[in-house]
């Protein structure tokens, strides 16, 4: 009896070209047994000492690709190379997810896609793309090629989740099937990324910010709720986002040691190293009330350099989700501070940075914006009651001192 083999049945049938059978083709388990599948064809060239391979479905048109590309490689012309057979949008789909998590695929931007953006795509894939019906073409959004796709495509897909879903939904499901197919584009399956869309109006603006008054109290009462709870979680991570206006995945990201949280220097320090955007990486200063706050968590944890400063009971790094999502909701509301999310206490803290008068270019950099302070003054900053008390008091203090200069005598000949 022939040994079977670990791995699919392949052989050789003409130059340049491999017959590939399925894994569960019987041939697979023994090369003398008749073939169950329909096998596939895949056709190799060798360009600049790298190999170029296309699948096809029948013999002839592989030998015919191998043929053409070695003729088009001999005469010089490289881009004359024929486009290989396009793939589903599902396999595109997966492909692309493998890529960019291992780093081959890239943003628009050439940076690598944060995990955070790559399980957001892919959820939202699953729960709304895949299984979609286009309705002209009667088939799953999976199983349309994509060289079919079009604009209009798109369209309907995001006009869609739109009606049905929310506009934020629909956002999340353009921008993934953009990456998709433009990864298929760098990879040559496709000629063309179809055009933009017209995408539904973004989120309103967040306007909630809180007051210093409440920053404290939410923190006490994350540090009461840990201890009811024999536990150290909410309220180092409420000390350190207000502290710092991080993102909460810039601080669930934070490492102990001098790369990342670091209590040990004159002036403790925050070594953001993971961040949304380049302009992100930053060192940010720890103030004591803050700084005391984690050095009791160091201890109450027994935490060594190295290991994430937010973590689970065996050591594993925090999502942003389950208990630090529903943990922060629990205090809030005990706070009195009902719908606060962790993207609120950036804003106070942008808020508190502007009440305090630092310019708009430290206060941009500190939260790691780019743009040197226009998304600072236009998003971030938010002016309260005091503030507009104080501007009217300024207002008034100029009217009172412009009222006791002499008046300005008007000369009625020359006027």
């Amino acid at each position: 009896m022939a040994p079977t083999t670990k791995r699919q049945f392949r052989r050789l049938v003409a130059p340049g070209v491999t017959e590939l059978h399925s894994r569960r083709c019987t041939r697979s388990s023994d090369a003398k047994k008749r073939c169950t599948c329909s096998p596939t064809y895949k056709g190799r060239v060798k360009r600049k000492g790298k190999e170029i391979e296309r699948s096809f479905a029948s013999l002839s048109d592989a030998v015919g690709w191998v043929e053409r590309a070695r003729e088009t490689l001999r005469t010089g012309v490289v881009a004359a190379l024929p486009r290989a057979l396009a793939p589903s949008f599902g396999d595109a789909a997966v492909s692309f997810l493998h890529r960019a998590r291992v780093g081959e695929c890239l943003t628009r931007s050439r940076s690598r896609f944060q995990q955070s953006t790559l399980t957001s795509y892919e959820i939202t894939l699953r729960r709304h793309v895949l299984d979609r019906v286009d309705e002209p073409t009667g088939l799953r959004f999976a199983d349309l090629p994509i060289d079919v796709i079009e604009a209009r495509t798109i369209q309907r897909l995001v006009d869609r989740l739109s009606g049905k879903r929310s506009d934020a939904t629909a956002r999340v499901a353009a921008a993934v099937v953009a990456a998709v197919l433009r990864d298929s584009y760098q990879r040559g399956f496709l000629d063309a990324v179809p055009p933009r869309i017209m995408l539904p109006p973004p989120p309103r603006p967040r306007r909630r910010t809180i007051t210093l008054g409440e920053g404290d109290r939410l923190l006490q009462v994350g540090i009461a709720d840990d201890a009811l709870r024999s536990r150290s979680l909410l309220g180092p991570l409420v000390a350190l986002l207000l502290a710092t206006g991080c993102r909460v995945s810039e601080a669930l990201w934070l490492d102990w040691g001098t790369e990342g949280l670091d209590l040990k220097s004159s002036t403790p320090l925050v070594h953001v190293q993971r961040s949304k955007t380049r302009a992100g990486i930053r060192e940010l200063p720890l103030d004591e009330r803050a700084a005391a706050v984690l050095l009791t968590h160091f201890v109450a944890t027994a935490a060594v350099e190295g290991l994430p400063v937010l973590c689970a009971e065996d050591g594993q790094r925090l999502p942003r989700h389950g208990r630090v999502r529903s943990g922060l909701r629990r205090v809030a509301v005990e706070a009195g501070l009902p719908g606060l999310t962790p993207h609120v206490l950036r804003h106070a803290r942008a808020t508190w940075l502007a009440s305090a008068g630092v310019h708009s270019v430290t206060a941009a950099a500190l939260l790691g914006h780019a743009d040197g302070g226009a998304l600072f003054g236009r998003v971030y900053a938010h002016p309260g009651k005091a503030d507009a008390v104080a501007a009217m008091e300024a207002v008034e203090k100029m009217r009172r001192g412009s009222a006791g200069s002499p008046p300005v005598r008007v000369n009625r000949r020359t006027a």
